[in-house]
């Protein structure tokens, strides 16, 4: 199978399992908060936060180890494979056993994160949800190797079907207010999941884990090293920009401020896990295509991935712009949403990130790891500062927390990717007029997203009916806008023409088939 199918392939399940998954991530916080209140689903967000704090100690070696299987994958080196993966196994379990040992210790200082009263047995809620992270990685590695041999969609399957049990048995205890019961299950889930994914590993790639006693190569070794001091710095900024907003969100607002923060977060993060999903099955392909040391064509690979990214980008903040609030107070109520300028800003961070998926993959695929490391490191600080000066000299609270990361992705993240990925990547300068062309491009974007909920505030009430025809407006004008400046771009010719050979043709020949 080519790369380009085995992308589709991937892109697609990935596509359709995160969107069942966000699916049921909306239907799981409704009953949180209906059953054990706003606070509750606070401390669950919060939860989530320090947790994600704590695997910084996996300090990226997952990702440079999938970068170290793209080059044996391609040359078909069983031996090899069987030696990273069995020192992958070993980096992991430390991993996990670092973390229960990290939660121990901070479960003392836990009242430090949270602004007001903590909900009853907190300590025990958060070593629970810790546990679960340890056992994850305790048995996930195998997914790696299936990912980095671009069959991710193996273990989407695997996790969309263990999602769906888990969330039954876990809407069946918050109906009876049981939270603890809610984690056990989610642990007991997380176990039978990976069990099952490593049995499928070992049947796919069985030449692989037959070997034993194999010792990874010194420059292999290398690589790896390299690689995770760089995706170190990389954790080390998302981690900070990421998790320790929502940290400040709970320490200086309350629980049931993060819980109106986390369900905007529910929503943001659904949609990022299914662009990403879709997009990360291509980061292979990209690695696949880099040990064929094709510039050429890697270089118009980019282009593409750009226009794809700006594609989704743009359709996300339209629909964002117009729809979240709305959704937001029939889903969880009026109480439970942020004014227009929050979510302006909400949105124009999530649009500039979905724009740089493009340079993020690139960077991943073709292991830029170091110089992105120390850009990383540099925004976590400058994000961190930035906040507390918006926070507390400044006085905007939550807004002033969401300013400090747009300010960073200006001042770095939007120039530093690009030129990291033309200049070490491709030994080239950023094409001439491409800043220009992304300062059009955000504007063009905002102000169709603007337009449009001016316009649908106009026209459209608050009901569900109104929501559907919201919908439906905010889907024909972001078309109509969107087709007006890209109909004669190469790129979009370049889809349109895949999607009619792939899709249309071929769904017109099964027609006609069941005619006959």
């Amino acid at each position: 199978m080519s790369r380009t199918k085995k992308a589709v392939r991937n892109s697609m399940v990935g596509l359709i399992t995160q969107l069942l998954t966000l699916i049921l991530s909306f239907v799981m916080a409704s009953v949180f908060v209906k059953t054990l209140g706003g606070e509750y689903l606070g401390a669950n967000g919060l939860f989530s936060n320090v947790i994600a704090i704590l695997s910084f100690s996996e300090l990226g070696v997952g990702a440079a180890i999938a970068y170290s299987l793209y080059q044996p994958l391609h040359d078909g080196d069983m031996t090899r494979i069987a030696a990273i993966m069995a020192f992958f196994a070993k980096v992991y379990m430390c991993v996990g056993l670092l973390i229960i040992a990290l939660s121990i210790c901070i479960l003392p200082f836990l009242d430090m994160f949270v602004k007001g009263n903590m909900i009853p047995n907190m300590g025990l809620y958060f070593f629970l949800f810790a546990c679960n992270t340890a056992v994850s990685y305790f048995l996930s590695y195998k997914r790696t190797l299936l990912i980095a041999d671009q069959k991710s969609y193996v273990t989407d399957t695997n996790n969309l079907w263990s999602k769906l049990l888990v969330a039954v048995f876990q809407i069946g205890f918050l109906f009876f207010h049981n939270y603890l019961g809610f984690l056990i299950v989610q642990i007991v889930g997380t176990v039978v999941a990976n069990l099952l994914i490593n049995r499928k590993a070992n049947q796919l790639y069985h030449d692989v884990f037959a070997l034993k006693n194999t010792r990874m190569s010194a420059s292999d070794l290398a690589i790896i090293k390299k690689s995770t001091m760089g995706i170190m710095g990389q954790k080390f900024g998302s981690i900070v920009v990421r998790d320790t907003n929502n940290l400040l969100v709970s320490s200086f607002a309350g629980l049931f401020i993060t819980g109106i923060f986390t369900s905007y977060m529910t929503i943001f993060n659904g949609i990022q896990m299914i662009i990403s999903q879709a997009l990360n099955a291509l980061i292979a392909s990209i690695g696949n295509l880099t040990a064929d040391n094709n510039s050429e064509r890697l270089h118009t690979w980019l282009k593409r991935h750009i226009f794809l990214t700006w594609t989704i980008a743009y359709f996300s903040a339209v629909y964002l712009l117009s729809l979240i609030t709305p959704f937001v107070r029939i889903w969880l109520g009026d109480n439970y949403r942020f004014s227009f300028l929050i979510t302006l800003f909400l949105v124009l961070n999530f649009y500039i990130s979905q724009t740089r998926m493009t340079f993020l993959s690139f960077v991943q695929a073709q292991g830029l790891f170091v110089k992105m490391g120390i850009k990383s490191m540099v925004e976590a600080v400058l994000n961190l500062i930035l906040c507390l000066v918006f926070l507390f000299i400044l006085k905007m609270g939550v807004l002033g927390i969401i300013l400090g990361t747009t300010s960073v992705h200006i001042l770095l993240n939007i120039w530093f990717e690009p030129r990291l990925v033309y200049k070490d990547g491709f030994g080239k300068r950023v094409p001439a007029g491409y800043f220009a062309v992304y300062g059009l491009k955000l504007t063009y974007t905002f102000g169709v997203g603007v337009l449009i909920y001016i316009c649908a505030e106009m026209i459209f009430g608050s009901g569900i009916l109104d929501f559907v025809g919201r919908t439906l407006f905010t889907t024909c004008v972001s078309i109509a806008m969107y087709l007006l400046v890209t109909i004669k771009n190469d790129a979009f010719i370049f889809y349109w023409n895949y999607l009619k050979k792939n899709l249309i043709h071929k769904g017109m020949g099964l027609i006609k088939k069941e005619n006959i």
